[in-house]
């Protein structure tokens, strides 16, 4: 199925709301086979929230996220991937791939082997939906 741009951004524009003052949590490899699996062997480098309006108005199919204010590194490792929970941090929306700065993944960050207390930073994350 390919959908036309002005779909794509719809849903975009329809899912983002769900994201907002979402709990962000980045966690170390293996990635779980999707959002429905549970967190297993994986640690937790780092927790964080989104902002009250998470992203931007959608174009181009894809909406960038405003703020994410993460906490510095509770754990040492690399980063992996992120799991993004609803604003009471029970419920899973999303999983989303991280890689560094000008890798495309879904979430970029400066730097991806963390320390204990290290500030982590979200340079950009995109919610998108492929055409």
């Amino acid at each position: 199925m390919n959908l036309s741009m002005a779909r794509r951004n719809a849903i975009v524009n329809f899912e983002a709301p769900q994201y907002n003052s979402a709990i962000v949590r980045m966690y170390t490899l293996p990635k779980p086979a999707n959002a429905d699996t549970a967190v297993s062997t994986q640690t937790m480098i780092c927790q964080g929230t989104m902002a009250a309006t998470a992203f931007q108005a959608a174009s181009g199919g894809a909406a960038l996220a405003n703020a994410v204010t993460m906490s510095p590194a509770v754990a040492a490792g690399d980063i992996g991937w992120m799991r993004i929970f609803d604003s009471t941090g029970t419920n899973v929306l999303s999983d989303f791939q991280v890689g560094l700065v000008g890798s495309l993944k879904d979430v970029e960050v400066s730097r991806l082997d963390m320390r204990v207390g290290e500030p982590v930073l979200v340079n950009s994350f995109t919610l998108g939906v492929p055409g």
